[in-house]
C-alpha cells in the first residue's frame, strides 16, 4: 500500500487502540507470521491432500476453494490479493469476487459468504471492537437479515 498504512496488529487493535496492547503480547506476536512448511504439514495433518501442482482437495475429494467478497471500488482488492496469493501457496484456491456496495452488504446481512473483507465497530475503548465481532447475541441463522448495529456475521461452524 506504498508505505501509506501499518500492517495490522495480532489484536485487532491498531491505530488510536494501540495504547490497550498488553504488554505481555509482544513476546507472542509472531504468531500471525506466514510459514509455508508449518501451513502445509497443518493441512496434511487436517486431510487436505496436495493433489496437483498448486492444489488441495478436500476429504470428499472436491478442492479445497473459498469465494472472498469485497467492495468493488473500495481498496479491499489489494489485502484480497495478498490473502489470495498466500492461501494459493498452500493449495487452496480463492476466488475474489466483487460487487458494489449494496450488493455486498445484502450478502453479509444474509450470511450468503464465504470470506469477506468488511469493517468492525470502534469506540473510545476495545470492548466495542470485540463486541461487534464476537458476541453471540448478534449471530443469526443463515438467511435471516443481520442487524447492522451488531454487525457479527459468522453464520455457523463450517468443518471441511
Amino acid at each position: 500500500m506504498y508505505n501509506y498504512t501499518t500492517p495490522a496488529h495480532v489484536t485487532s487493535l491498531s491505530g488510536s487502540m494501540a495504547k490497550w496492547h498488553s504488554p505481555e503480547i509482544k513476546n507472542k506476536e509472531n504468531w500471525v507470521s506466514f510459514d509455508l512448511n508449518k501451513a502445509n504439514a497443518l493441512l496434511d495433518n487436517a486431510g487436505f491432500e496436495w493433489i496437483n501442482e498448486g492444489e488441495r482437495i478436500k476429504p470428499d475429494g472436491s478442492v479445497l476453494e473459498f469465494d472472498i467478497i469485497v467492495v468493488s471500488g473500495w481498496s479491499d482488492w489489494v489485502r484480497s490479493a495478498v490473502i489470495t496469493q498466500n492461501l494459493n501457496k498452500v493449495g487452496i484456491k480463492v476466488n475474489v469476487r466483487t460487487y458494489d456496495f449494496g450488493a455486498w452488504i445484502a450478502r453479509m446481512q444474509q450470511g450468503n459468504f464465504e470470506m469477506a473483507i468488511g469493517w468492525a465497530d470502534k469506540g473510545s475503548t476495545p470492548y466495542n471492537l470485540y463486541k461487534s465481532m464476537m458476541f453471540s447475541g448478534y449471530v443469526k441463522p443463515i438467511g435471516q437479515t443481520a442487524d447492522l448495529i451488531g454487525i457479527v456475521w459468522i453464520r455457523e461452524a463450517i468443518y471441511y
